[in-house]
């Protein structure tokens, strides 16, 4: 009689466990359901599976209603018994929201409804520094860099190989590093950063110590020079130990354009257009630690040239590449002809004295004649770089406009004044035909 009372409260008790048990999951089976990705969390996955699935034994699940950011899922959902999920397609960066309405079958039926978020963030959280334009360069051996990265975010910090601390970053995202002293001239800084959901970046940025200024070696047109021509260029050689920040030429305090040829070590401006006379010249090159090398200094430019047409028998005068006088002229005859070619002018003479050149067509005149009347080089003379051959006045005013020189160019004396403050030594002088 016993033992029958012992089986029936152990069945009884068993059917009142198995009931209990049933209520339970029954009541609370919403809390054993696993959903993927789960409420909050943030993923690198901009495709992600997003599954439901129920822990609890002995029940089935069915799909009665699947939001994705407030729009129907079609219903190619792949299911199963107690487990769904849903491949989705490319999901934009941000917040997405799901809503699944199921019927949690356990003997009993009833409808459970699941909303829950994540967060989808594919972007690696790069860290920025501020002034930065791809190297670091301080003229000190000690710098304080003020840099910003995803807020959440971790960083890794190598300096030479060699893990250095840096303070906490706030909640914005923002942090100081602080080098307390530089090893070398050049340095390595290794960063790598890793957000909430996974995603690394990392990059190596050179540290430039550089306590020297750029170094200016060379001007052109040199100081107190003068140049020749109407369109100069400017020239400036330098030395730089690490790299060039900025490199400025000004002219009259006009600042011109300019390029740096690296590869020379050389700034260089385009081809100017200056007038005659003198001409202040400043040129300043900043190195990426903010190292300033500067030089000032002045140069004359004098755009006179001359151009004698032997066919046309006429001497053109040009300033800045302009035709300001033209002279009638004689040239050689064709036993002695005037020679082709560029030249300039190497002296100047006022009242020229003659001298006998000792060839055959001077034989009888005298060894030498002084200035006067009946100099043949008249009141002024230009000695050219053409060997023997002047501009000069003279007498013989009769010639003018002929072939009938010994090669020189013979002009009126009144035409020889007048060129002859024009023109300085060094002017080129071009005879063409």
């Amino acid at each position: 009689m016993k033992g029958k009372k012992l089986i029936v409260c152990s069945f009884a008790g068993a059917i009142i466990l198995s009931i209990l048990t049933w209520g339970y999951f029954y009541a609370f089976g919403g809390s054993f359901i696993k959903i993927a990705p789960s409420g909050k969390n943030v993923i690198s996955d901009s495709a992600p599976t997003i599954s439901i699935k129920t822990l609890t034994p002995f029940v089935s699940l069915k799909l009665e209603k699947f939001k994705l950011d407030g729009k129907d899922v079609p219903l190619s959902v792949s299911a199963g018994s107690t487990s769904f999920a849903y491949s989705t397609q490319k999901l934009s960066e941000g917040e997405h929201f799901v809503d699944v309405d199921l019927l949690y079958c356990c003997l009993l039926s009833k409808e459970i409804n699941l909303k829950w978020s994540f967060v989808v963030d594919t972007v690696a959280p790069e860290v920025s520094f501020e002034n930065f334009n791809g190297v670091i360069a301080t003229p000190v051996s000690r710098i304080n860099l003020k840099g910003n990265t995803e807020p959440g975010a971790e960083i890794k910090v190598l300096l030479n190989g060699n893990k250095i601390s840096f303070e906490e970053i706030d909640s914005r995202g923002n942090f100081t590093l602080n080098i307390w002293r530089l090893p070398e001239k050049e340095n390595e800084l290794t960063l790598e950063a890793v957000d909430v959901a996974g995603n690394i970046w990392s990059k190596k940025i050179p540290i430039l110590f550089d306590a020297s200024a750029p170094k200016i070696l060379s001007v052109f047109p040199e100081i107190d020079s003068i140049v020749r021509g109407d369109m100069p260029v400017i020239e400036v050689g330098f030395e730089e130990n690490t790299k060039v920040a900025s490199a400025n030429i000004w002219v009259e305090g006009e600042k011109i354009e300019s390029e740096i040829d690296f590869e020379r070590m050389v700034l260089k401006s385009k081809p100017i257009y200056v007038v005659n006379g003198e001409h202040e010249v400043r040129v300043e090159i900043i190195d990426v630690a903010g190292n300033k090398g500067s030089e000032k200094w002045s140069f004359k430019s004098d755009s006179t040239r001359l151009v004698l047409d032997i066919s046309e028998r006429k001497l053109y005068l040009y300033e800045g590449g302009l035709v300001k006088k033209i002279y009638r002229v004689a040239v050689g005859s064709p036993r002695y002809p005037t020679p082709l070619g560029s030249y300039r002018i190497t002296s100047k003479r006022m009242h020229p004295t003659w001298y006998n050149p000792n060839k055959p067509w001077s034989e009888d005149m005298p060894p030498f004649i002084p200035p006067g009347p009946g100099n043949p080089l008249g009141p002024r003379a230009l000695n050219l770089s053409a060997s023997g051959i002047r501009i000069h006045g003279t007498p013989s005013t009769w010639s003018i406009g002929r072939a009938a020189s010994h090669g020189c160019i013979r002009m009126y004396p009144r035409d020889a004044i007048d060129l002859f403050p024009r023109v300085s030594v060094g002017v080129p002088v071009d005879i063409i035909r």
